[in-house]
């Protein structure tokens, strides 16, 4: 069945909330959206969305963020965006039909074309209007929005492009540039009334309107230009052009002192802005620390490697791989091209959900023999799913019983607890979640007030996970066993997780495994599949081994089934030590369960083994696991900063004295970046928590000039 016009526009409305976009409504009126009510009213929980726009004609999308809609109403415009660099990305036809100037067999028809600002850029500096229609983005106080697809205007309805896709991608800074280099002018600011006697009437009556549009101008101007000089400059030609006198009536001047007087506020007003969010440290009197000499230090932009395109293979060969793992992964390498290590983790998860609930060990809290693990590719080359595939036709060879206790399809916290609960109810006592494409389960995380993040994290604890609703009344799951294997693609991974889902805890409770087809592609011949009976017969055992430990006969079964050597203790203990410390950025905040991670790999490499005391080799093991989904993590993430400039000012600041400098200082380490461009870098640094603002005095507190300068935290 056909959905109606109206269906269509609540889950385009959805779908749109979910890419970061603020709902409202509205009805239409002589072609512009009328609710008083709609900025209180919006939402951008796509769970609220259906409930908000039943019985109304129309959405209201309003950007957030980095997303930009910009409003093409002017025939040609469209085809100059794409040839600046403008990718395929989600678009909107108008239901305006409009005639091209001066060719009236002509017609064309408007465009909302939704994108994302690359990080760094500052929407702020892209002009509300240019040449070629508007562009909305985010800035409080303004009606910045569009009607929404499928919404309904006097004329039409507003429609998806024919061909459009279904993602808002990510637009080069030529994009917006070239949207600025077309900014519309607003006209001369200054009339004049004909006759010889020429008489200047300024539109705004006082200085101050001149001034505050200047200023206004100049700060517009900041983020193009990298000097006082050019600004100025810029400003000269801005009032010639336009006609603004440097002398009105009454003897009032604008002179040079005072053009650079008004660039300096503009300039302070810019960067206070900009940095806003960031603590100001002041260090005075006996706290006060000399401002770092200029030429008493060496910077190496390279010496510093935060973020990398991809972690190095891991080479099973060299690593004491347990001898279940091993005969896996014989089997396995022919099979497919899919990488050794997004074969070996899946294969783990599986074998942890397989052996039960039996295995545990005590080691500063009880663990269970449990694994998260999520596989990290591109579409096509990531071979996510060919990995998933080959690992569960091998394992159900070894126990058919698998397919019984597979189970996906996670919609909400509340559905979490009813897979945990029918977990003790099958043959094995476990359950292994299977989902093939999490991003949905990191979506519906991500919503305020959802209970899935928070359930995720208790249920990779092995807490009582609750969960409330009318209809079941308050529902519990205890003394479950679950395991959890996914896939997520990099771009919906770095999109939905939110920095929340990692400050909380949830996301480090998961393995993230950077996953690539692997070079050499399949082995010389493909066989059939069919695991050998070597293989089979000793997984089997190994499984059969995990399942009995503690032993059915025992009167009083024992708190904990497994143990760690001496040399395996000392060395996690050491392993605690090193990653015991304040978590810096979302690699710190990722690896700080590390240590859980690797016992729990541990747990599974000894068990492979079908041995059940941990041994050191266990432990290396698990470490060169958990060293690749760290390495995975700075794949994908990096710093969780893709501006390539907060990237070398954090590395500068990393091998700076004391891991601060001024802003001078600073800017010449760089390569003499303009100062906007820093500005811009130093706030994405100091929003994601690694970077503070650190003004410094001479020694001793008394006389020198104040510097103003920026310190790395956490290092």
């Amino acid at each position: 069945m056909t959905a109606s016009r109206a269906e269509k526009m609540v889950a385009a409305a959805v779908w749109l909330a979910e890419q970061g976009a603020l709902i409202g409504w509205g009805d239409a009126k002589d072609g512009k959206a009328v609710n008083r009510r709609w900025k209180s009213d919006a939402t951008d929980d796509p769970a609220l969305v259906p409930a908000l726009l039943h019985g109304s004609r129309n959405s209201i999308i309003v950007p957030k963020g980095r997303l930009v809609i910009t409003d093409i109403d002017k025939h040609g415009w469209y085809e100059q965006l794409v040839s600046a660099g403008l990718p395929d990305t989600f678009t909107v036809e108008s239901p305006t039909v409009r005639e091209v100037p001066g060719q009236p067999d002509l017609t064309f028809r408007g465009r909302h074309v939704y994108a994302l600002a690359p990080l760094g850029y500052d929407v702020l500096t892209i002009p509300g209007v240019w040449k070629g229609g508007e562009t909305r983005r985010s800035v409080a106080g303004e009606q910045s929005m569009v009607l929404g697809p499928w919404s309904m205007r006097p004329d039409g309805v507003y429609t998806p492009a024919p061909g459009t896709p279904r993602h808002i991608s990510e637009a080069p800074a030529e994009v917006f540039d070239f949207i600025i280099a077309n900014a519309a002018r607003s006209g001369p600011l200054i009339t004049v009334a004909g006759g010889d006697d020429d008489v200047w009437e300024w539109d705004g009556e006082t200085m101050g309107s001149r001034h505050d549009h200047l200023r206004d101008k100049i700060r517009a101007w900041r983020g193009l230009d990298d000097s006082a000089d050019s600004l100025k400059a810029r400003t000269v030609r801005y009032i010639d052009k336009h006609h603004i006198p440097l002398e009105r009536p009454g003897g009032e001047e604008i002179t040079d002192a005072e053009i650079d007087r008004m660039i300096t506020g503009a300039l302070k007003k810019y960067d206070d802005d900009l940095l806003s969010g960031g603590v100001i440290i002041h260090l005075r009197g006996d706290e006060a620390q000399p401002a770092q000499p200029s030429d008493d230090f060496v910077i190496d932009p390279l010496a510093i490697e935060s973020r990398i395109d991809s972690p190095a293979p891991l080479d099973f060969h060299a690593l004491p791989t347990p001898l279940g793992l091993a005969m896996l992964l014989d089997h396995l390498n022919p099979l497919t091209d899919a990488p050794h290590s997004s074969l070996a983790l899946a294969s783990m998860v599986v074998f942890s959900a397989l052996v039960g609930p039996s295995p545990s060990l005590d080691w500063r809290g009880r663990h269970r023999c449990a694994l998260f693990g999520c596989l990290v590719g591109h579409s096509g080359v990531g071979r996510k799913g060919a990995t998933m595939r080959e690992v569960e036709r091998a394992f159900l060879q070894v126990d058919p019983l698998l397919s019984e206790i597979q189970t996906g399809g996670m919609a909400s916290g509340e559905v979490l607890v009813d897979i945990l609960n029918e977990s003790k109810t099958n043959t094995l006592g476990t359950t292994l979640i299977w989902e093939h494409e999490i991003a949905s389960v990191l979506t519906i995380a991500a919503r305020e007030g959802n209970i899935m993040s928070s359930n995720l994290r208790k249920a990779w604890d092995g807490d009582r996970v609750e969960s409330r609703s009318r209809a079941k009344n308050k529902s519990f799951a205890v003394g479950y066993n679950v395991a959890f294997l996914g896939g997520v693609t990099p771009h919906e991974l770095a999109r939905k997780l939110s920095p929340d889902d990692i400050a909380n805890g949830w996301a480090n409770r998961f393995l993230w495994f950077h996953s690539e087809k692997r070079a050499g592609g399949y082995g010389a011949t493909r066989p059939d599949g069919v695991l050998n009976g070597q293989a089979v017969d000793y997984l089997r055992h190994c499984i059969d081994f995990a399942r009995h430990l503690g032993g059915s006969s025992m009167l009083i079964k024992p708190a904990f089934t497994m143990t760690l050597s001496h040399e395996a203790n000392a060395r996690l203990e050491e392993l605690a030590e090193l990653l015991d410390v304040p978590p810096v950025g979302s690699i710190g905040a990722l690896r700080q369960r590390m240590p859980a991670h690797v016992i729990r790999l541990a747990m599974v490499s000894a068990l492979l083994d079908a041995e059940s005391v941990v041994s050191l080799d266990h432990i290396a093991f698990g470490e060169a696991l958990a060293g690749y989904a760290v390495d995975s993590m700075r794949s994908v993430f990096g710093m969780r900063i893709d501006d390539p400039l907060a990237m070398l000012v954090a590395e500068v600041l990393t091998q700076a004295p004391g891991h601060w400098l001024n802003t001078t200082d600073l800017r010449r380490a760089t390569g003499g970046k303009d100062h906007s461009r820093l500005m811009s870098a130093l706030r994405i640094l100091i929003d994601a928590g690694f970077v503070v603002r650190e003004d410094r005095v001479p020694s001793g507190g008394k006389g020198g000039r104040t510097s103003v300068g920026y310190r790395l935290l956490g290092v």
